[in-house]
């Protein structure tokens, strides 16, 4: 029987220092691993090879809590064609999850700036059937400005998205102006409303679109949306 104790005794010991060893590497040995140059040009060179463009990762820094939370900031993330286009950088990102709930994290972003119009040129379509979008693993999303590039005469300047959570939902609200040959004055998205995502689906609350002298407000889910407006054309 003092065997028997005396096992119990040595293999709790055992399972204790290993989870106190695993907690105390998450804290301060996990950081410094995940942001070695030799590991940082290791993702930029499986970014390259997912998506057949050179990335660039500067400023790199990893943070965890004794609540399991991690954080992952870079400084600059740059995006460029095999020609050493830019085609895409974002500017002081960072995103934070918890390990125990990898639902609804937060990105921040200070400036992202994205050329799709030459960006189309450069990326290879993928071989895989594309898979429905998992709601609950979107982050609430927080940018203070961007600008979005679709061709020379049509482009977005974004002032802002801001996102918070409640209840379960993520309620989304920004500002955006599209600019475009085709029309005479920028459109105007997001001046009013918001947009309310959740496992369930992706829900307008009253979301408006404004161009001209006209306004046009979207309300519903992506289903069975409902529109109204004034001054229409």
């Amino acid at each position: 029987m003092k065997n028997f104790n005396s096992i119990g005794y040595i293999l709790s010991g055992l399972i204790v220092s290993l989870v106190v060893f695993c907690y105390g590497f998450f804290l301060f040995g996990l950081p410094k691993v995940l942001t070695t140059p030799d590991n940082i040009s290791k993702y930029e060179t499986i970014l390259k090879e997912k998506t057949g463009l050179p990335f660039s990762i500067q400023g790199l820094d990893v943070k965890t809590s004794p609540t399991l939370g991690i954080e992952i900031s870079v400084n600059k993330l740059l995006v460029t064609s095999p020609d050493k286009k830019e085609l895409a950088h974002g500017d002081n990102l960072k995103y934070k999850v918890n390990l125990l709930n990898f639902k609804h994290g937060d990105f921040y972003g200070k400036y992202l700036f994205a050329d799709l119009g030459l960006a189309k040129d450069y990326f290879k379509p993928s071989d895989k059937e594309s898979k429905p979008l998992n709601l609950d693993i979107i982050p609430k999303i927080n940018i203070d400005e961007a600008f979005i590039k679709f061709s020379d005469k049509t482009f977005s300047k974004i002032d802002y998205i801001k996102s918070e959570k409640q209840h379960g939902k993520i309620f989304t609200q920004l500002l955006a102006q599209i600019t475009s040959n085709y029309a005479k004055d920028p459109i105007v998205i997001g001046k009013d409303g918001k947009i309310i995502y959740s496992s369930k689906g992706i829900n307008f609350d009253n979301f408006s679109v404004q161009f001209e002298n006209s306004n046009l407000y979207l309300s519903g889910d992506t289903k069975n949306i409902t529109l109204r407006g004034n001054s229409l054309p």
